[in-house]
């Protein structure tokens, strides 16, 4: 017998207006009326509305564009409903990258296993292939994989360090919402510092800034047009802000995909809705109702996909999901930081149960060291005790924790932070440039190698490459949080401003000061082992 399917009220909405769309009643790139005409016309609430419209985006009926509104895809480009739920990367390309990840958890993929997979692929149905998946996903670690990865909340706190070399501090922290808002402004510079040269390596970074005599860097990326126009480098952005992948841009939303606190700002209003004890499950449901799924990549688009499907975290993170350990949970981690200042305990349960619908293992491990991390920041006197801490929180014999001590040997040893990354790089060569080993490790780099300084931090994670936009953007929360939004140079505060724009529905336009006042409600709501009842989200803008 097949499971019986879920049939919630959005999703019979989805059914009814996929309907009309397949009888052709609403044509192709027509723009559906506004939301506060369908919820009238259907009888329904808009959240109910909202989440069957992203059924529909997750499935391809439908795109929805921010500030502007739904319209119908063209069905006749919907054949293969299977590549649908999965963005551009094709079944291929996700089981070649589902036995990489296989192979990076210890598992020993049998060669008929390989076989089965490859003749599923000419013929077979999704569900087969999901069922293959799943038992190789269940198969043993080999003998020779040393390394303990547990995925239980209760377990990883198990596989700690011994309590005495965890620090923590929950001293009262003053001028909170000055630290939140230091926090929210370093994340900002630091992906406005590395989305130019996102994907590269540090010897590219390092020959173009030398090309132009701006090694090392100390402020906002330089454009150099002659550089770029000769074709050796691939520079995201341009001379102008008009530019909607100009990093200034990005800050008032021009894309949604690429707008920097939307998963800040998610959080945010997860925890005023739901409160301290949100469950994964009220992180999943705030995407189908809050989120675009233009605003989501690899793991995070992989798992909404599964929950438009009615499947439930922590499945969505396993079910045809190989990006499992890259590194979009440390980017959803910084909130969690900041409603927990000096509580890194607290901090990685919160980044757990948000990381565990799109990750497992070390891209959980990830999450909560970076969270964990922004909330020693507050009260810690050095970089060595910000690393610490975070790596306190995770699993001592997992991978992640190997390679962060690894980094902090070599700092220790005094090796330069260019050979350092080096050795990352070599280490990491099996791993794709988006896994959290070799992004998380660079982090590391620029805290112990930046002294906790707000410049040479973010400027030195920024020059390590792979992935700058966003290791660099957690080395400004965490660096943002200890100075205050007066320790951070005035160079970079003018860049960022305090306007912003998100995807997020309910905060398409706000400030950052106003996400950090909010932020500090949440904080100090929060008294011993009490719950007091959280503000209510006010929407700023609807569709």
């Amino acid at each position: 017998m097949k499971p019986v399917a879920r049939k919630t009220l959005a999703s019979l909405i989805a059914e009814q207006i996929r309907g009309e769309i397949v009888r052709g009643n609403l044509k192709a790139s027509q723009r559906l009326p506004s939301e506060a005409e369908l919820s009238a016309e259907l009888n329904v609430g808009r959240p109910t509305l909202r989440e069957a419209l992203r059924i529909l985006e997750g499935q391809g009926w439908v795109q929805i564009k921010f500030s502007t509104g739904v319209f119908v895809s063209d069905p006749e480009n919907l054949a293969d409903r299977m590549s649908s739920y999965y963005g551009k990367e094709g079944i291929r390309d996700l089981l070649d990258s589902e036995l990489a990840q296989l192979l990076h958890e210890g598992k020993e993929i049998p060669a008929s296993a390989k076989t089965e997979l490859l003749l599923l692929l000419d013929g077979g149905k999704l569900r087969e292939i999901e069922e293959l998946i799943e038992k190789l996903q269940k198969l043993p670690s080999s003998p020779g994989f040393s390394y303990g990865e547990p995925t239980t909340l209760a377990d990883i706190r198990s596989a700690r360090q011994p309590a005495a070399q965890r620090p923590e501090n929950r001293a009262k922290v003053p001028d909170l919402k000055d630290r939140i808002r230091g926090g929210l402004l370093g994340r900002c510079i630091g992906s406005l510092l590395g989305t130019p040269v996102n994907g590269w390596t540090a010897n590219a970074i390092e020959q173009y800034l030398r090309a132009i005599d701006r090694y090392p860097l100390t402020g906002l990326m330089p454009y150099a047009p002659n550089e770029v126009a000769r074709g050796q480098y691939s520079f995201l952005g341009a001379e102008t802000e008009s530019s909607p992948v100009h990093p200034r841009a990005l800050l008032r939303g021009v894309d949604p995909e690429f707008a920097i606190l939307n998963d800040t700002i998610l959080s945010l209003k997860v925890m005023q809705l739901h409160g301290w004890d949100f469950s994964p499950d009220d992180v999943g449901g705030e995407w189908l109702s809050s989120l675009p799924y233009r605003a989501t990549l690899t793991a995070e688009r992989q798992a909404y996909g599964n929950l438009v499907r009615g499947i439930s975290p922590p499945a969505t993170a396993t079910i045809l999901n190989p990006f499992r350990e890259w590194i979009g949970g440390t980017v959803r981690a910084d909130f969690y930081g900041y409603v927990c200042p000096g509580d890194p305990a607290m901090a990685s349960m919160l980044a757990f149960r948000d990381a565990t619908v799109s990750h497992t293992k070390n891209g959980v491990y990830g999450a909560m060291f970076v969270a964990s991390a922004i909330a020693a920041a507050f009260v810690a006197e050095s970089a060595e005790e910000v690393v610490a801490a975070g790596m306190g929180q995770i699993p001592q014999r997992s991978r992640l924790w190997e390679l962060l001590a690894q980094v902090v040997q070599w700092w220790k040893d005094g090796a330069e932070w260019q050979a350092v990354v080096a050795r990352i790089e070599e280490r990491c060569a099996d791993y794709r440039r988006p896994h959290v080993l070799p992004n998380v490790a660079r982090l590391a780099v620029g805290l112990l190698y930046g002294a906790l300084d707000v410049r040479a931090t973010i400027c030195t994670t920024v020059m390590c490459g792979n992935d700058p936009d966003c290791n660099a953007g957690a080395a400004g929360s965490i660096v943002g949080v200890r100075a205050g939004v007066e320790g951070i140079p005035e160079d970079f505060r003018d860049a960022v401003g305090d306007r912003l724009t998100s995807a997020v529905l309910g905060f398409h336009e706000t400030k950052i000061s106003n996400v950090a006042e909010m932020a500090e409600r949440i904080a100090v709501s929060r008294q011993g082992e009490g719950r007091e009842p959280l503000p209510a989200v006010r929407e700023t803008q609807r569709r």
